[in-house]
Parts: structure tokens; sequence; C-alpha cells
């Protein structure tokens, strides 16, 4: 692209409005079958507007760090692998410290402040107060 002459402020704007739009297409999607096709009690009973929201911010992450993460990697091969890697191994990490506990203060419930840096806990800990 930069040989065809794209200014590489282009290339940013319109891979953030592609991998965002691809998100929102993903998570309305999941949205969809949460409440109307499984009606799950997550969605059906749970505050649309928080959940939205969240997931909302969670999108704008998720493409944020990962042109966070370009500028450090040049091989597609090593960014799929360590994307991959982040995205579902972390995932689950943080899931399963979340639910056993360790990763917050047990009298607030508020997440302890060395787990911040990696989005995947603070992501983990909204998702199971939203599901109390």
């Amino acid at each position: 692209m930069k040989i065809n002459g794209l200014k590489m402020i282009n290339y940013w704007k319109v891979s953030f409005v592609f991998n965002y739009m691809h998100y929102l297409f993903t998570l309305s999607t999941f949205l969809f079958f949460g409440k109307y096709v499984s009606a799950l009690q997550f969605f059906v009973d749970g505050n649309m507007f928080i959940i939205l929201h969240t997931y909302l911010a969670w999108g704008l992450n998720q493409v944020s760090l990962s042109f966070l993460v370009s500028c450090f990697l040049t091989d597609s091969q090593t960014s799929s692998i360590i994307g991959y890697a982040f995205s579902i191994i972390m995932t689950i990490a943080a899931a399963t410290f979340c639910t056993c506990g360790g990763v917050y203060d047990v009298i607030t419930g508020e997440l302890l402040l060395r787990f911040y840096w990696l989005p995947q806990f603070p992501m983990c800990r909204i998702m199971f107060i939203l599901t109390e």
C-alpha cells in the first residue's frame, strides 16, 4: 500500500473501521442468538444497555490492542500465532482466575490493581459480576 502512495493515516483509519465493523457484525450475531434463539438467561434477564456497552468497549479494546501489537510484529504467521494465543489462552486463564478468586479483593469485590494491565482480567471480572 505504501508503494502505491497510500498515506499511513488513511490505512489506519480504514483498518480500524473495517475491523470494528467486522466486530460489530459478530457482536450483533452473538447478541441475537444469545437473546432470541437460545434465550440465555444472561441476555434475557440482564441489563442489555450495560451488556451492549461492555461489549462495544471490549471491541474498541481489541481493535486498539491489535494495532499496538502490530507495531512490534512484522511476520504474519508469528502475528497470527501470538494473536490467537493471547486471545484464547489468556482469556481462558483470566476467566479461570476470576472464577476461582485471588485476583480481586474479597471484601470490596474490586479487581486488584496488578491485574489491570492485561485486558482479559477486567473483562472477565465484569462478566463474572454481570452473571451473579
